[in-house]
């Protein structure tokens, strides 16, 4: 009998040092799963700051899109097609409608001449 009472007080002891270990891997594996949820967490809060990002962006350029559609409705409205050569206007450059612009008697070498032909003939020179 001792030897029964011996084994048996083994196995309790056995048991005891296995249920232990399973408490401390039950532990480690929770704190595991609550870490994962964290990151999990962190994750779709990040998801959700680039959802609304990439919303905003969408937004921004549906709004570019409709401005320049009423661009184009109102430019067409007077007459102005985007097909037709854009006009520029004379406040902006100075046109010669016949001759090209007087030659400067003594330009800079540094400074570079540049000429630009409109389609309408007329030049305009720039420094």
């Amino acid at each position: 009998m001792a030897k029964t009472s011996l084994t048996a007080a083994e196995k309790r002891e056995k048991n005891k040092v296995a249920v232990r270990e399973c408490r401390k891997r039950e532990k480690l594996e929770l704190a595991n799963l609550e870490e994962r949820k964290e990151n999990a967490v962190k994750e779709y809060a990040i998801l959700v700051q680039q959802i609304e990002a990439i919303q905003m962006l969408m937004d921004w350029m549906q709004k570019a899109v409709e401005a320049r559609q009423s661009s184009i409705a109102h430019n067409q409205v007077q007459g102005f097609t985007p097909q037709q050569p854009l006009v520029l206007q004379p406040q902006y450059y100075t046109f010669a409608p016949t001759a090209p612009p007087p030659q400067p008697q003594a330009a800079p070498a540094e400074v570079p001449q540049f000429y630009y032909e409109f389609p309408s003939g007329a030049t305009t020179m720039t420094l």
